[in-house]
């Protein structure tokens, strides 16, 4: 029998492996809004050098997903590229990003990572920062 534990948001592992991103080969969960029935993650190759963005819409209905990247460590100021259809996405012009879903639709975005919170070089945070990627890059 597995005992299930509820951790309140911010407290638990996953929150500090956000605030420096993905571990190479690994992922991140990125908040998505209050719809039970959208996902979003960051997932980073095993070698660290790609990261992208995968958002999930499993309503029967299309929507529009918001996510946060804040402490993702995905660049804020870039076009990704469409990983799934080819080409490019809309562009990354800050902190939250919006991707329009049809109805069980997906999305997966080659999303590079800036230099300094790269998830291939996860850097620690200071305690006195909320949101570490939330400055703007110059």
């Amino acid at each position: 029998m597995v005992a299930r534990v509820e951790v309140p948001l911010g407290e638990g592992p996953g929150d500090r492996q956000r605030q420096q991103g993905a571990a190479p080969g690994g992922r991140t969960r990125v908040p998505a809004g209050d719809d039970p029935k959208v996902y979003a993650m960051c997932r980073t190759s095993k070698d660290g050098k790609q990261t992208a963005l995968l958002v999930y819409n499993f309503n029967s209905t299309a929507r529009n997903v918001t996510v946060d990247l804040c402490g993702t460590g995905i660049d804020t100021h870039q076009t990704p590229k469409d990983l799934y259809k080819g080409g490019s996405a809309n562009a990354i012009n800050g902190n939250t990003y919006t991707v329009s879903l049809p109805a069980y639709g997906f999305k997966i975005l080659d999303s590079p990572c800036t230099t300094a919170a790269s998830p291939a070089r996860p850097r620690a945070v200071p305690s006195s920062w909320s949101r570490p990627c939330c400055r703007r890059r110059h």
